[in-house]
């Protein structure tokens, strides 16, 4: 399965998306997935961070292939493996 969490500006940094995160990897482990992936802009490190701090492991950087805010960004993978 692949994640994405997105959170309004003004609500970062309190750690809403650790706790969003929390919760879909444990739901995601009861539902029998195999793995999580997350794409990330390469700038996001906040993002990269978070989800390394969850084990993710980055597995691919895939360069100028997402297109944001009228500019090319590099996109970062990462993976986690789900234990049965």
């Amino acid at each position: 399965m692949e994640n994405s969490i997105y959170l309004h500006p003004e609500w970062r940094q309190r750690g809403i998306s650790s706790l969003l995160l929390c919760e879909l990897i444990n739901r995601a482990k009861a539902l029998g997935h195999r793995t999580i992936i997350v794409g990330v802009s390469s700038e996001q490190t906040g993002s990269i961070k978070i989800h390394e701090n969850f084990g993710f492991v980055k597995v691919g950087h895939l360069k100028g292939v997402g297109f944001k805010f009228s500019r090319w960004l590099d996109v970062v993978y990462l993976q986690l493996e789900l234990k049965p």
